[in-house]
């Protein structure tokens, strides 16, 4: 069986994901999640390492605002395959930065 679309929409948890090279479009949505904690910011980091083959992401805010706190954004690919990019966003000043970042790689 081959995964070529995902979405994910709930709270922040510990995601047992496995690589999908044939992932066309990945969609990540965690407004479930009622506040931040510190610690999601690695979490959310380990799942978007495995979803770099998606052609298409689109994340929420919460991504966007949560990655600030993440303690090693350098292990997400600078270089991932999305050649389309969806960022909801708030445009809180929180999130500029991890923005810039999510545009720049």
């Amino acid at each position: 069986m081959v995964l070529f679309s995902s979405t994910y929409s709930g709270s922040v948890v510990e995601f047992g994901t496995v690589v999908l090279p044939a992932l066309e479009e990945a969609d990540v949505d965690f407004r479930l999640t009622a506040f931040y904690v510190v610690s999601n910011g690695d979490r959310v980091v380990n799942f978007l390492v495995h979803l770099k083959h998606a052609k298409v992401l689109s994340v929420c805010s919460y991504v966007t605002q949560i990655l600030a706190t993440a303690a090693d954004t350098r292990k997400l690919p600078r270089r991932g395959n999305a050649r389309h990019l969806i960022i909801r966003t708030a445009m809180d000043p929180m999130e500029f930065r991890c923005i810039a970042y999510l545009l720049n790689s």
